[in-house]
């Protein structure tokens, strides 16, 4: 019977101490500079979207992985040649108190393949959950 109390006592202490852990983890998701849910873009415009954070951010868009080739990169910049065509480029921009990083994401001559899902998250965290490590909009292009 001893036992049983005493590995309950362990169990509960462990149960306890590991929800003050995730309950004294504070974090507020990022904000982009484009509010609504679907925004909508013509073909061969520039899409500028900026979003800030608490910790340092990186951008996922459509067709990142396919046909993208590095042209330069610098601490705070890079810019992606797609197809020779248009270029996607990367920026850090000023922070403000609340929200210290930023990134602008500039996207020249927009096609209706950039039609997606456009995502800012924090970078050096691996868990990217919407509305709490990351953020995105929806982007149109017609």
């Amino acid at each position: 019977m001893k036992r049983l109390g005493a590995l309950c006592l362990c169990l509960w202490i462990g149960v306890v101490s590991e929800a003050d852990l995730v309950s004294g983890y504070s974090m507020t998701p990022p904000i982009l500079s484009i509010t609504e849910e679907e925004y909508i873009i013509n073909a061969k415009e520039t899409l500028n979207i900026t979003c800030r954070g608490q910790h340092p951010l990186e951008w996922l868009w459509p067709g990142i992985q396919e046909d993208t080739v590095q042209t330069g990169k610098e601490s705070d910049s890079a810019v992606v040649s797609v197809n020779g065509i248009r270029t996607v480029k990367e920026e850090d921009c000023e922070g403000t108190d609340a929200k210290p990083y930023c990134k602008v994401l500039t996207l020249t001559g927009t096609q209706a393949n950039d039609t997606g899902y456009y995502r800012c998250y924090y970078k050096y965290i691996n868990a990217k959950i919407e509305g709490t490590t990351a953020v995105s909009t929806y982007v149109f292009v017609r």
